[in-house]
């Protein structure tokens, strides 16, 4: 397939699940997991929370029952389908600018990436799977970049989907994945399988952006990763 043709016309945005279709189950897993190692008293909520790669917002109905201050960051292609959705976040997505997450704000990646949010936690799920490998690792710089000391970065990956493996040929191989039609566009898909080549070199990536492992929730059908953000990665990160 032509590598140029691939690389302008993906959009990884198409991939994302509708907000009608059920949470990825690891989410709640991740939230119930760091609320108890960070000792965080439900009846307050106040911690301040991101949804990186949050798609049609499959997963805000779960963060609102736990969370009040929450940051919903993507593409600005993503970002105007949520507005044209959701009339009653327009308003919110003026404040991208703003250093603050108090209430709902909307946040495009690019002006995420500049920000200092000094946030308690980040979710990133189902989405380091359909972005190819240098996304990802913007992705994770600005996780890092938007975390306080010691926050959370919850990664969730969905894995070893035999309805989209039964579809990866060496016709259709992209980076290290592959690439489907849908429509003019293509969308792209990896395999973080335990062993494979994708998942050693997120490890990687995370440890060298200043992460910690605080534990590893993993089974066959989904990874679940639960980092801190380490003192190293907070003086990194204040000199630049």
């Amino acid at each position: 397939m032509d590598s140029n043709s691939i690389k302008t016309q993906l959009r990884s945005e198409n991939s994302a699940q509708s907000e009608v279709g059920p949470p990825n189950p690891f989410v709640v897993k991740a939230i119930s997991y760091i609320r108890r190692l960070g000792g965080w008293n439900r009846a307050v909520r106040s911690q301040k929370i991101a949804d990186q790669g949050c798609g049609r917002l499959r997963h805000l109905k779960i963060f609102r029952q736990y969370f009040k201050h929450i940051a919903l960051i993507d593409t600005e292609l993503q970002l105007s389908r949520i507005r044209d959705s959701h009339r009653s976040l327009g308003s919110t997505s003026r404040r991208v600018s703003r250093k603050t997450c108090d209430g709902i704000c909307l946040f495009n990646s690019e002006s995420f990436a500049q920000s200092r949010l000094h946030l308690d936690a980040i979710f990133c799920a189902c989405v380091f799977d359909v972005v190819p490998p240098t996304i990802r690792s913007r992705i994770i710089a600005a996780a890092a970049r938007n975390l306080k000391k010691n926050g959370f970065y919850c990664v969730v990956i969905p894995r070893n989907d035999q309805s989209i493996t039964v579809r990866c040929s060496s016709r259709n191989r992209y980076k290290d994945g592959h690439v489907f039609p849908r429509g003019r566009t293509f969308t792209f898909y990896a395999n973080f399988a335990n062993g494979s080549p994708s998942l050693g070199k997120l490890r990687r990536q995370l440890t060298e952006a200043g992460f910690r492992k605080a534990a590893d929730l993993s089974v066959r059908r989904q990874v679940c990763l639960i980092l801190q953000k380490s003192m190293t990665a907070e003086h990194r990160h204040q000199k630049s």
